[in-house]
């Protein structure tokens, strides 16, 4: 497996070279889907908690360090080791001390991930994989790479979240089903991936409605010409990632630019393509 170093808006990173579109989008614009962090920046302040759920390499949570300060603390979640290694990598380097790291998944029950070897050397979308078709069932014993599941209620080190990002293919409402007890308590903001619509769409915004939060959506294009290379090819054509960015009803907080979503049936992809049924240019 390769990798490669390279200067971004976030930081010097290294980056797997075989990665397709995060990687790829780091090394030609020097950032990936910034405006995702253009809006946490409207939530997120200087001594706050954040938990990145999926982090990746870890261009947002560098972003992240860097928006809370030397008084807050990011917590990063990366279930795969690759990954793992370049996320600590990139954290290290960068001297973000307010970071903790771990080799974990999250979701609704405690337990193992059965990992198979990923040999990250063909090109394609590794921040895409799919998790829950390896978790372990009942009593099973990992066979493969074991790698542990854990609950964000039962950990200590999220229960002081302010924002919470979770980006977990398709894992997303597993996650906030196990967090129920943190959300209730600490009312943090969520930023949730929510690339499709359909059956698993209803069921994350049904279950966000029912947690009492008003939610927004945010379609975050690939390319955009302002990047921080510069770089005005555009190697993703028209493709987005779509999230939600859920906030306390309670706080009654209006979010600027934003659509609001009205019920747990609508979507906004229409006409553009899922990120994970692409292939790049060039």
């Amino acid at each position: 497996m390769k990798t490669s170093r390279t200067k971004t808006r976030y930081g010097d990173m290294i980056v797997a070279t075989a990665d397709s579109i995060i990687a790829r989008s780091l090394v030609e614009y020097g950032e990936w889907t910034h405006s995702e962090m253009r809006l946490l920046e409207q939530v997120i302040s200087p001594g706050m908690n954040v938990l990145d759920i999926g982090a990746n390499v870890g261009c947002h949570t560098l972003a992240f360090s860097k928006a809370v300060g030397a008084e807050g603390k990011v917590v990063a979640f990366e279930p795969q080791p690759f990954m793992f290694q370049l996320l600590a990598a990139n954290v290290a380097n960068n001297g973000m001390t307010n970071v903790l790291l771990l080799n974990a998944a999250i979701g609704n029950v405690q337990g193992w991930i059965d990992l198979p070897n990923l040999r990250y050397e063909e090109p394609q979308n590794y921040g895409a994989w799919k998790l829950d078709p390896f978790l372990a069932k009942g009593g099973e014993t990992p066979k493969d790479i074991p790698i542990p599941v854990h609950r964000l209620d039962d950990l200590s080190v999220a229960r002081a979240a302010d924002v919470i990002k979770i980006d977990v293919e398709g894992m997303e409402s597993a996650v906030i089903e196990g967090a129920r007890g943190l959300i209730s308590a600490r009312r943090p903001a969520l930023f949730v991936e929510n690339e499709l619509p359909g059956a698993a769409s209803q069921a994350l915004l049904g279950l966000l409605i029912s947690l009492d939060y008003d939610l927004y959506w945010q379609v975050a294009p690939l390319f955009e010409e302002k990047n921080f290379r510069g770089n005005r090819q555009n190697h993703f054509g028209r493709i987005v990632c779509v999230n939600v960015l859920g906030l306390p009803r309670e706080r009654a907080v209006a979010v600027n630019g934003y659509r609001k979503v009205i019920n747990a049936f609508e979507h906004p992809r229409d006409g553009v393509t899922p990120m994970a049924e692409t292939r790049t240019s060039g």
